[in-house]
């Protein structure tokens, strides 16, 4: 944050243009892992609200592992092309050069991972919309189960069911509230490249981009906030999570 609003007190490029590289690849890698695991996130929801048993038994800890294990190895080296793309020579900034290959490349590449997730959450939430209905029509018909079983089985699948799509529906409203900016300032500044800047048209524009990539650094830390508003039953397992931490923590000073 310091360096985007104070650039010239803290110009990286004019102190070791191995740390602008550094900072350059893991603001986009961190981006890019945020986005990719919400989409996962959508994803595994869907698989668990299907009717299909064996879709059903495909979301399981271990292979939630191991697709998380694939998703950093490999969004880990695609990133790699921020360092190695942009200039090593001081002047030019932390970012690609201006008129460059690299540069047409980095914004449709920034374009890309800012709407394609968009697209892919909101498909996957109406897919989620999609399962619980079909799952609600094919539970409340089971007359045969007894009548303590009836009475509170729909009760508690609907109250589940509706925190469910309102965490998923939040999810999208953020990313679009918090990532609109960002995403699509890359597009625009490619389309208006060729035009004269004149006037206050520059620093105006620069603050567009500054307060888009500042949102942008927002919505990674609101997640849990939005979780814990959203969701009784993220709260009670947030309740249950440190309250086994604590019992952990006194059983190990009480040993020692």
């Amino acid at each position: 944050m310091i360096v985007t609003g104070w650039n010239n007190g803290y110009d990286y490029t004019q102190i070791s243009m191995d740390l602008c590289k550094f900072r350059g690849y893991g603001f986009v890698l961190s981006v890019v892992l945020s986005r990719h695991f919400l989409c996962l996130i959508l994803l595994d929801r869907w698989m668990i609200t299907s009717r299909s048993a064996s879709l059903r038994n495909k979301s399981s800890l271990k292979v939630g592992r191991w697709v998380i294990l694939f998703s950093f190895v490999f969004w880990m080296l695609f990133s790699l092309q921020v360092p190695i793309g942009n200039p090593s020579a001081p002047g030019f900034g932390c970012g690609p050069m201006p008129g460059s290959t690299y540069q047409m490349f980095y914004l449709i590449y920034t374009v890309v991972i800012g709407i394609l997730p968009l697209l892919i959450m909101m498909v996957l939430v109406l897919l989620i919309m999609k399962n619980l209905r079909n799952r609600g029509r094919a539970i409340h018909p089971s007359a045969s189960l007894t009548q303590q079983t009836s009475n509170h089985l729909p009760v508690r699948q609907s109250r589940n069911d509706f925190q469910l799509i309102r965490l998923s529906v939040i999810q999208i409203l953020c990313f679009i509230l918090f990532n609109v900016i960002y995403s699509l300032f890359p597009l625009y500044y490619s389309l208006t490249m060729s035009q004269v800047r004149i006037g206050d048209r520059v620093p105006i524009e620069m603050f567009i981009s500054n307060i888009g990539q500042c949102l942008l650094l927002t919505y990674a830390a609101v997640t849990f906030a939005l979780y814990i508003l959203a969701s009784s039953i993220f709260r009670q397992e947030f309740k249950e999570c440190c309250k086994r931490i604590y019992q952990h923590v006194i059983r190990t000073i009480s040993n020692t």
